[in-house]
């Protein structure tokens, strides 16, 4: 899930993200009080894992909560509920973090990022889910604190939608009023094949289903049963003569 826990990580994940190395520990070390330490850590492996900060630093697994308080030697992990009673602090852990692990804010990397989806969107033709998780694997890559999953979605979709404007106006400053009007009955004509295959398709349908009705049906009711699915017969000879004008001699 984006941007949250969704439950316990397995052991390879928990041990990935949230490991602390002596580096890390280190700073760790500077804070006054296990629940500080505790929650300074908490918040290190939770940004590393989802790629930001929690607006409740603590809505953390258990098992995650047990890991890093083994590592920083805190032996009553529950003494963390005391970090959230002075608000300021969570904030000023998030500002050294990203100092010290080189985090950067989304806007400081918007306009690079919403050019590089552009890019990606006119050479891939790619969909919005599949834009929206590159954006989001391009900002874990490189650090940057991911925004609101709404905001990161629009704005996605905004540059998907504009590379789709540039290249139609690419294409159309190539393309002849006179191409383009052939191009449009050619679109036309493919529509309308389909419907009248569609027709065609039905009837079939029904004529293979009149099989298993036994040789002493009437055609009279194979008929009826063929005009309830495709209109009438004259529906039926339109495009069975639609159809023929594309069958090769």
């Amino acid at each position: 899930m984006y941007g949250r826990f969704t439950g316990p990580p397995e052991q390879a994940v928990l041990e990935r993200f949230s490991f602390l190395d002596d580096a890390d520990r280190d700073l760790v070390a500077f804070r006054r009080g296990d629940h500080n330490r505790l929650g300074f850590s908490l918040q290190l492996v939770t940004v590393r894992h989802l790629g930001r900060f929690l607006e409740d630093p603590l809505d953390v697994p258990g098992v995650v909560v047990d890991y890093v308080a083994s590592q920083i030697k805190v032996a009553d992990p529950s003494c963390v509920k005391a970090y959230l009673e002075r608000r300021p602090t969570r904030f000023e852990h998030q500002t050294e973090t990203c100092e010290v692990y080189g985090f950067r804010s989304y806007p400081s990397v918007k306009e690079s990022l919403l050019a590089w989806v552009g890019d990606q969107a006119w050479a891939t033709g790619d969909g919005p889910k599949a834009l929206f998780y590159s954006a989001v694997a391009r900002l874990r890559a490189e650090r940057v604190l991911l925004p609101g999953m709404t905001t990161l979605r629009d704005d996605v979709a905004g540059a998907r939608k504009a590379a789709e404007t540039r290249l139609y106006a690419a294409l159309a400053g190539v393309v002849t009023a006179e191409q383009a009007s052939d191009l449009e009955q050619m679109l036309k004509r493919s529509h309308g094949q389909a419907r009248h295959a569609g027709v065609l398709s039905a009837a079939v349908q029904v004529l293979f289903e009149a099989e298993t009705w036994g040789e002493a049906v009437p055609l009279a009711v194979v008929w009826d049963a063929i005009e309830s699915v495709v209109g009438s017969r004259a529906k039926l000879r339109t495009a069975m003569e639609a159809v023929q004008e594309f069958i090769p001699p």
